[in-house]
């Protein structure tokens, strides 16, 4: 899967994207989007777990595989 990158202004604290529309995507900077993209696509396709978990096990793998290798500095949330 492709990703075509994007030119963003992040604000003056790193901690979004300038002009974004409100909801997630103006709380992330745009490395974080790209982690966040990238966790998503390792926990929904590994084939050791499957599809048959909760979404309380999917979401805690989705954070603990985010703040692996979220490299930002900000402590995000589930």
């Amino acid at each position: 899967m492709h990703f075509e990158d994007h030119e963003f202004e992040v604000d003056k604290d790193g901690e979004g994207i300038v002009g974004a529309p409100k909801g997630r995507g103006g709380n992330y900077t745009k490395e974080e989007d790209v982690v966040l993209r990238k966790t998503w696509l390792d926990v929904s396709r590994d084939p050791s777990v499957g599809g048959d978990q909760s979404k309380d096990a999917y979401l805690l793998r989705m954070k603990e595989h985010f703040d692996l290798r979220n490299v930002s500095g900000i402590d995000r949330s589930a």
